[in-house]
């Protein structure tokens, strides 16, 4: 029979609190994770997400027409589009974090991309097609990085877009902040209209700001909205959640995040 000794109880111990930790943390964060379910499947099911999509589209093609119109002759006017959650739906990769013990990370992100099995958005086709025959020319400009060039390309040509053209597809180096991508293009085009769904898209003013300040920000560019930025609905992820949490020390824990979420609540007497 083995004795234990007071060194060997305290390492037992040590390690018997890292299993609980361990656990306790991972069910944090599946329970965190699981309180997106009601977004993604209000992104994936409603009426209405498909609808705003359509909505952001038409109107999107609506002013590519007034602007051939007052400018008709114009040989070098371009439109901008993010990639994810505006051209691709990537919902089933929210949706498998949703149920999983795992945070987003990089790595499960490229699993998913390497499947080149995101679907098309609502309005998207009919918008390359339009665009295109207007003779506007058309960049992607995606914070995915650019490792991911070749599965992205083979995932949007499985939708025979037209216009679609790899040497305007603009991926993520280093830089989260898309202005470089935005100014390149800048230099031999003018950007007449900017689609995506982070305000990020749009302009390197909603870029490290706080959400007081973003929010400030697009009331100061209100009239842009439905001019030159269309946004389309992401209550699933970005800028927006990631905000929530910015300079908090416990921001790596699930349970601390998932706290913060409720106390920025607006709640009713």
């Amino acid at each position: 029979m083995e004795i234990l000794y007071p060194n060997n109880f305290a390492k037992l111990f040590s390690t018997m609190l890292l299993v609980f930790q361990l656990f306790s943390d991972l069910n944090h964060t599946k329970d965190f994770n699981r309180e997106s379910v009601s977004s993604i499947v209000w992104y994936q099911k409603s009426a209405e997400a498909k609808a705003l999509y359509l909505q952001g589209y038409n109107i999107a093609i609506s002013r590519l027409i007034e602007i051939r119109n007052n400018k008709p002759s114009e040989t070098n006017l371009a439109v901008v589009l993010d990639i994810d959650e505006t051209i691709l739906d990537n919902s089933p990769f929210q949706a498998k974090l949703a149920y999983s013990f795992q945070n987003y990370n990089n790595i499960l992100w490229s699993k998913w991309t390497s499947q080149k099995n995101a679907d098309l958005l609502p309005g998207v086709a009919r918008f390359f097609t339009v665009a295109d025959s207007l003779g506007f020319e058309i960049f992607l400009v995606s914070n995915r990085y650019d490792y991911e060039q070749e599965v992205t390309l083979e995932n949007l040509q499985r939708f025979k877009l037209p216009g679609l053209n790899e040497e305007n597809i603009f991926l993520r180096k280093f830089e989260s902040s898309k202005k470089d991508r935005r100014d390149t293009i800048l230099s031999s085009y003018s950007i007449e209209l900017l689609l995506g769904d982070n305000l990020g898209d749009f302009d390197d003013v909603f870029d490290t700001k706080s959400l007081e300040e973003r929010e400030m920000n697009v009331m100061k560019n209100a009239d842009k909205f439905g001019s030159k930025f269309i946004i389309f609905p992401n209550p699933m992820y970005g800028s927006w959640d990631d905000l929530l949490y910015k300079n908090t020390e416990s921001s790596r824990s699930s349970e601390t995040k998932s706290s913060m979420r409720k106390e920025v609540l607006k709640r009713s007497n």
